[in-house]
């Protein structure tokens, strides 16, 4: 499921740098294809650049992704 893929790639990420190795990771495990690789870090850098999500990924927040809170 494609919103699953994209909330454990997001759930990866801390700052909007880490976008690009959070998508290579799922590339490596398979679950995402290397041609959708460029197309997904475009996407989700764009997701995370928006007003009012942009600052938490700026570095100057520390995330608490899921993982984190449960």
């Amino acid at each position: 499921d494609y919103g699953k893929l994209m909330h454990e790639i997001v759930s990866q990420v801390e700052t909007i740098g880490d976008v690009p190795e959070a998508v290579t990771q799922k590339v490596l495990s398979g679950e995402l294809r290397e041609d959708e690789k460029e197309l997904t870090v475009r996407q989700l850098t764009e997701v995370i650049s928006q007003p009012g999500v942009a600052a938490w990924y700026s570095g100057r927040y520390h995330v608490l992704n899921e993982t984190q809170v449960l």
